[in-house]
């Protein structure tokens, strides 16, 4: 079965182009080499490989799952199905819980879509008013009001997680190598 047919009718025609070149960006973003990969998703370094390339055309849905998930995204971004708002929403809602930790709120005048999904089961149509929508950020402190432009917030972000990231690889720099234990578990934040 080949990637086209596993997607459907209504996604674009770019989501079958733009597959490896996901994979290839996304794979660089974690600073993943191709046998880190394998042993995420347990598909051979070659195969990998060839998906990046394109010379692999057919891949099942159950394929396309284990790679999104090696790679930290959904089935979605890796098709390139998603748009620029959400592509990235699980990393955007971290990002705005990183910074509500520091006493930032981030506001918006878009109606979130289940309130849209209420409004619309109730019977109601919903119109465009014409403005663009806006988002700003709250000072908690002071409760003073910044608008930003989305780019400006996604690049915000971006910025942050390259900090953090460079930060990261300073202190792993400076730390030990070790042999990976035998038996490890990921840890759980829940708890």
């Amino acid at each position: 079965m080949k990637i086209k047919d596993m997607i459907s009718p209504t996604v674009n025609e770019g989501a079958l182009r733009d597959f490896s070149q996901n994979m290839q960006r996304r794979r660089a973003q974690l600073g993943l080499t191709y046998q880190d990969l394998s042993n995420r998703t347990g598909m051979s370094k070659s195969t990998l490989q060839r998906y990046e390339t394109g010379a692999i055309q057919n891949i099942s849905r159950n394929k396309l799952e284990i790679l999104a998930k090696g790679l930290n995204m959904t089935v979605e971004q890796l098709l390139g199905c998603e748009d620029y708002l959400t592509a990235s929403r699980n990393e955007m809602d971290v990002f705005i819980e990183q910074l509500s930790c520091l006493g930032y709120e981030v506001e918006t005048t878009a109606m979130p879509e289940s309130e849209q999904i209420e409004y619309l089961s109730q019977g109601y149509e919903l119109e465009d008013d014409g403005k663009p929508d806006i988002v700003w950020v709250r000072n908690r402190r002071d409760n003073k009001c910044y608008q930003m432009a989305w780019d400006q917030l996604h690049a915000l972000k971006d910025n942050i997680y390259n900090f953090a990231d460079f930060l990261m690889n300073k202190a792993i720099n400076a730390a030990p190598i070790i042999e990976r234990p035998e038996n490890w578990y990921p840890i759980d934040t829940t708890e």
